[in-house]
């Protein structure tokens, strides 16, 4: 398992603590966390937690000389991993856990069952629940122009005429086969990781997990929703970046989504799904005003993808 810590350490801990409910009886659990390059004293205070809290798992951390984001600090552990592999037996599977997330369930064992009954799925996302309760929307299909437009419009009879390009449907209720799964908990197989390779270091954040599973479909392997197992996402504690916040949305957020669309598609694909999304917020936010009803998109978006897209270098 692999946890990547950026000034999170109390996030980071709570995390951890919750992995212990998990049976050790179940399975054999390596944790590695990874400090990008905090420099708030992130490695001793975690350090210092584990001496004093010591648990079933063994969990060591890793102290990365820079920040280079998301994708940057798992491959500092993956890229260990597959060099021991040569060494030492490889593991059966990698788990990838944000530091804002805490397991809910220990039916772990469902993760692996779903792995042995599909020999071809590659990466097996599970449950994801808010802080309340609620199941988040984490088995999604890929991004194109046409999503963008849905997504950009919410308008419910553009979604029904759109409904097999919407990025975030429903949450399935059964073992289902997708395009990507969500980041935030997300199980490798170690074959698929030898084969694929590591994260794409050229994002910094968001965006990798997406690119990831499409790179992994890509090589022939399968992409699958598992709802048995519950992790619990603080979504933005870590990131900052939530539905409804008040902040502006960073310029790496837009980087990202730049990158994704012209590695896996093309240039010109990007453009056109920019224009897309362009033409199509204002008059979902027009819409939305009409409705009384108030936006949940960050402050001056519409300004801020024109900027980050086409008046600053990616």
């Amino acid at each position: 398992m692999v946890i990547v810590n950026y000034r999170t350490t109390q996030l980071v801990q709570e995390c951890v603590r919750s992995l212990w409910r998990l049976r050790p009886a179940s399975i054999d659990l390596e944790v590695t966390i990874v400090d990008n390059f905090s420099a708030d004293g992130s490695v001793e205070r975690l350090r210092g937690f584990l001496r004093r809290e010591c648990g079933p798992w063994r969990v060591h951390v890793v102290a990365y000389a820079r920040n280079g984001g998301f994708a940057a600090g798992n491959n500092v552990a993956l890229a260990a991993l597959l060099d021991a592999g040569t060494r030492k037996p490889d593991p059966a599977f990698v788990w990838l856990l944000n530091p804002d997330t805490v397991v809910q369930g220990d039916d772990i064992e469902s993760i692996m069952e779903l792995f042995a009954r599909q020999p071809r799925a590659g990466i097996v996302g599970n449950r994801i629940r808010g802080e309340d309760g609620c199941v988040q929307r984490s088995a999604f299909r890929r991004h194109t122009w046409q999503s963008e437009i849905e997504s950009a419009l919410c308008m419910r009879p553009v979604t029904s005429l759109l409904a097999r390009y919407v990025v975030a449907p429903a949450p399935p209720r059964d073992p289902v086969k997708v395009d990507w799964v969500s980041g935030a908990s997300m199980f490798i197989r170690f074959d698929t990781l030898r084969r694929v390779g590591l994260l794409d270091e050229g994002y910094f954040l968001y965006f990798e997990e997406t690119d990831y599973c499409l790179a992994v479909s890509g090589a022939g392997y399968e992409v699958w929703y598992a709802p048995a197992f519950d992790v619990e996402h603080l979504e933005g504690a870590s990131s900052g970046i939530r539905a409804g916040a008040a902040k502006r949305r960073p310029p790496y957020w837009f980087a990202s989504r730049a990158r994704f669309f012209r590695k896996n598609y093309s240039a010109a694909y990007l453009h056109a799904a920019n224009f897309a999304w362009l033409l199509s917020y204002p008059w979902g936010q027009l819409w939305l005003r009409l409705r009384r009803r108030r936006p949940a998109a960050p402050p001056r978006l519409w300004w801020d993808f024109i900027a980050n897209n086409y008046f600053r270098a990616p």
